[in-house]
């Protein structure tokens, strides 16, 4: 194939040597008189010599007729895309080859020909893969291409240039893009200038007709459209005018309202000056009445004092001759009980007699009592004597009672609070279940729900033996300090699960927890039976440090205790100190060697102050005498709180039932000896009571020598008065002293008289006195509602007054609001800065109008009736003259485009000429 490339390009280069030999001495300036091509395409090295006139490359198919136009648009720096063959220049060189190079020399009449040279390469860091150099100077494709385009040549254009790929797209030209390749082709680029003018100057001499007729258009259609609204125009100018009529009326109200105001306030200020002149006038008839009406009280309360001390005057005369009379009362008994005496001398001495004899007889039964109380007092002391013995004697035991009372009210006592003491540990174990709830609420509320629902009344019949649950409120941790690890080892699902211990227990409820979506495992252990423990893994595990088993520190019924035996390892797990952890540590496969024995695995747990570590070692399936250790630090507990131990409970049920017992007992001896004691205590008063009785009958025989004591020395008075009694000389004296009664009789009646004549004078002064109050009174009481009605007439009037200034100032105000409103809304007059002021146009148009407001108020209802009857759409007038500018906008920019639409109809036929 080489060898048949190689015949090929000799050929065509003895070709076209010969042919340059012909025409050496006519190339143009600017033609391609060299074309070397070096590992381009099918040619690895070959130099063509075209001629200066018309240049025919001929041979068959694959002959690389197509790479020589290829090499020359290489080489003048066109892209691969316009000779259609590739998007690539590295797709140019010849297949095996990493560089290859193409080189033109032009032909140059006044200098040495200019020689083009384009180097392509594979190589990405080549710097040179893609350059170019002009006379051995290396320039950049742009450069190249203004280089070229300076010369005349056109690559773009198919009539200059005209690849084999592009045929198809140049055959596909009308006649309007021949003649534009052709003009560019044979004049450089005047002619093709000028043509596109020509085409640019037509497009728009036909957009300024198009542009012109559619401004004609739209100008016919906007004039029939503002005919259209020329009628609703009017009646919106009407309704407009209405508008202003009614404007006006309200502006013209604004004035009324301020002239109305403005007269308002002339006449309250009138009617205040009025108003504080009667006032005033009162205040002065005021006074003098008010200098009457305390004449009168003056006098008035001179006469009530004065009547007061005769009031005064009269009661102590009324009392002192009440005595007087009561005195003379007296003494007329006084003379009346002598005049008796006297008439009674004889039957008193008879009297007397009869009187000493009654006082001889009581001396007499008094000693013969006396004698036989003497008699009978000494068996009454024999009987004292006996009834203090016995008194002695209940006392005592009446003592031992009361002491052995006190002993049984104090074992009550006592039994009550070791009662109370055991009945609050019993219920201390009730606030360990409520925190128990509350973590499982937290936990799993299904928990609860179902807890619930199995502790429903209706419920307890459905199940034939007890169920268990959650296990997490089963378990009684019996060393608070492992809870933590407890609670590790045992999984959620068990904690928050439930234990039955037959069949039909575990379908009721695995059907109920079904039918309620609840969240939770049932177990059962058919028949609640605890199983063999397993073999613990090490036997001598209390040498390796560890303690205890999970299990002997959780305390649970059995059926719960095998759930966690089967699911938690309970049975298995250990618990050790900190030096478990230290040997874990030193020597963990020897440690878990031990602890494994004969087992798979081990669990262990060590640690001290709530703060464990979880131990797991399990034998190696796969290599013997190999071991896997898992390490994990147990969290603090959530769910399972510090329970309690069902034993406990029971024995604290049993103690509360001792204690109750304990109580009752007690409480039974202490009311059978209250009892006794106060059978005790009765027979006791009762001796005490027999022993006063007859203490009291012991004191009689000194009561009765007090009487015989007292009646003699009564016995002897009267038989001295007796020897006394003279009848003679007992009637002078009583006839004296009814004299000297009867004397003072008379002078007491005498005074009582002269009293009554004074309280009689005193009286008729009262009465006189009296009358003159009554009077003057009277008068006061004139003076006073003359007062009072003055005095109401100023606190009317100053009240009215109030009132006017108040009215008055709030017209005031609202004058100046009214006056504001006015002069906002209707300003009549324009100030110029300087006080003089010039009337506005509105105020000729209010004055048109009438001054009175409820014509102005019809006037105005008038207009506001007659624009409701119109349509309102402001829009109409908004179009209306919009419209009228656009068509006067339009009309203008018509007659502008009619006035320079004929320069460029002149300038295009000169062009069209030039052309």
């Amino acid at each position: 194939k080489k060898e048949k490339k190689s015949c090929k390009n000799k050929s065509i280069l003895i070709m076209s040597q010969a042919k340059r030999k012909e025409t050496h001495s006519v190339h143009p300036n600017g033609s391609i008189v060299r074309i070397t091509c070096h590992n381009f395409l099918t040619y690895r090295d070959v130099t063509i010599h075209p001629g200066p006139r018309l240049n025919v490359v001929v041979g068959p198919n694959g002959s690389g007729k197509s790479s020589i136009v290829c090499a020359i648009a290489i080489a003048l720096g066109a892209h691969p895309k316009l000779l259609g063959r590739s998007d690539k220049v590295e797709e140019f060189i010849m297949q095996g080859e990493v560089e290859c190079w193409v080189e033109l020399e032009i032909f140059c009449e006044d200098r040495v020909n200019d020689v083009i040279r384009r180097t392509l390469s594979n190589n990405e860091n080549d710097r040179n893969r893609n350059a170019f150099h002009w006379n051995k100077i290396k320039k950049t494709q742009a450069q190249i291409k203004v280089l070229v385009e300076s010369t005349g040549a056109q690559l773009s254009n198919l009539c200059t240039f005209l690849p084999q790929e592009k045929v198809g797209e140049f055959s596909g030209f009308n006649s309007i893009e021949l003649l534009r390749e052709a003009e560019r082709a044979i004049s450089e680029t005047i002619l093709y200038d000028r043509h596109e003018e020509l085409i640019k100057s037509e497009g728009e001499i036909d957009d300024l007709e198009r542009q012109l007729s559619s401004k004609k258009v739209h100008l016919e259609s906007l004039k029939k459209q503002n005919q259209d609204l020329e009628k609703d125009r009017e009646k919106m100018e009407q309704r407009q005018q209405h508008l202003i009529k009614a404007e006006l009326c309200t502006k013209r109200l604004h004035w009324i309202a301020f002239d109305e105001s403005q007269a308002e306030a002339i006449r309250l200020k009138k009617e205040k000056e009025d108003t504080q002149k009667e006032l005033e006038a009162a205040k002065q008839r005021f006074d003098p009445l008010k200098e009457k009406e305390r004449e009168a009280l003056t006098a008035t309360r001179k006469l009530t004092n004065e009547i007061d001390q005769l009031k005064k005057n009269i009661d102590v005369l009324s009392k002192k001759n009440k005595s007087t009379i009561e005195k003379a009362g007296r003494e007329l008994e006084n003379m009346n009980g002598h005049k008796e005496q006297i008439v009674n001398l004889k039957s008193t001495e008879r009297d007397h007699q009869q009187k000493v004899k009654s006082v001889e007889n009581k001396i007499d039964e008094a000693k013969a009592k006396l004698e036989h109380h003497k008699t009978s007092c000494n068996g009454i002391k024999e009987i004292v004597k006996n009834l203090k013995s016995e008194l002695a004697i209940a006392t005592n035991e009446s003592s031992s009672a009361s002491t052995y009372k006190d002993e049984l009210s104090q074992a009550v006592r006592i039994a009550r609070s070791r009662q109370e003491k055991v009945e609050r540990e019993l219920g201390s174990l009730g606030d360990g279940q409520k925190e128990q709830r509350d973590a499982l609420r937290y936990a799993n509320r299904d928990s609860l729900k179902l807890l619930d629902w199995i502790t429903r009344p209706e419920n307890r019949g459905r199940f034939k033996r007890t169920v268990h649950g959650p296990v997490a409120m089963s378990l009684a941790i019996n060393r608070p300090e492992f809870l933590d690890v407890v609670e590790e080892q045992i999984p959620y699902r068990v904690l928050t699960g439930f234990v039955t211990e037959c069949n039909e227990d575990y379908q009721v409820l695995l059907e109920m927890v079904k039918h309620s979506k609840f969240k939770i495992t049932i177990y059962n252990i058919e028949g609640g039976k605890l199983k063999n423990r397993r073999p613990l893994p090490a036997q001598d595990w209390v040498n390796q440090n560890l303690i205890t088993c999970l299990e002997d520190i959780v305390s649970c019924p059995d059926a719960v205790k095998q759930v966690l035996r089967d699911h938690a390892q309970l049975d298995t797990a250990v618990v050790g100190l900190d030096e478990f952890s230290n040997m874990m540590n030193q020597d963990s496969k020897g440690t878990v060697a031990t602890l494994t024995g004969n087992t798979k695995g081990f669990i262990a747990y060590a640690g001290n102050r709530g703060k464990y570590t979880k131990y797991r070692g399990n034998k190696s399936k796969y290599q013997a005498g190999e071991f896997s250790t898992s390490v994990n630090s147990v969290k603090p507990s959530r769910i399972i709180k510090k329970g309690e131990d069902p034993s406990i409970r029971t024995n604290l049920q049993k103690k509360v039932e001792m204690a109750r017992v304990d109580v009752e007992k007690a409480q039974k001896n202490y009311d059978s000896q209250s009892v006794n004691y106060a059978k005790l205590r009765k027979q006791r008063d009762d001796l005490i009571k027999k022993i006063e009785k007859n203490q009291t009958s012991l004191k009689a025989g000194a009561k009765y020598e007090k009487e015989i004591a007292s009646l003699q020395k009564k016995h002897e008075a009267m038989l001295n008065d007796q020897k006394s009694f003279d009848p003679v000389k007992d009637r002078k004296v009583l006839i004296k002293k009814m004299s000297i009664s009867m004397q003072k009789r008379l002078d007491l009646l005498e005074q009582a008289n002269g009293e009554a004549n004074t309280i009689l004078s005193d009286e008729f002064k009262k009465g006189g006195v009296s009358l003159s109050l009554e009077i003057t009174k009277d008068i006061h009481a004139l003076r006073l509602r003359e007062l009072k009605a003055e005095e109401e007439g100023v606190k009317d009037k100053d009240r009215k007054l109030q009132e006017i200034k108040g009215l008055f100032a709030k017209c005031k105000e609202n004058l100046k609001q009214v006056r504001s409103t006015a002069e906002n809304e209707a300003p009549l007059f324009e100030s110029d800065g300087n006080g003089n002021r010039t009337a506005l146009p509105l105020k000729a148009l209010l004055d048109a109008l009438p001054l009175d407001r409820p014509t102005v108020t019809a006037q105005k209802e008038a207009a506001e009736s007659a624009a409701a009857l119109l349509h309102h759409n402001p829009r109409v007038i908004e179009q209306y003259n919009a419209r009228k500018q656009e068509i006067q906008k339009i009309e203008d920019e018509i007659a502008l485009m009619e006035k320079d639409g004929q320069s460029p109809l002149e300038k295009f036929d000169k062009m069209k000429n030039a052309w």
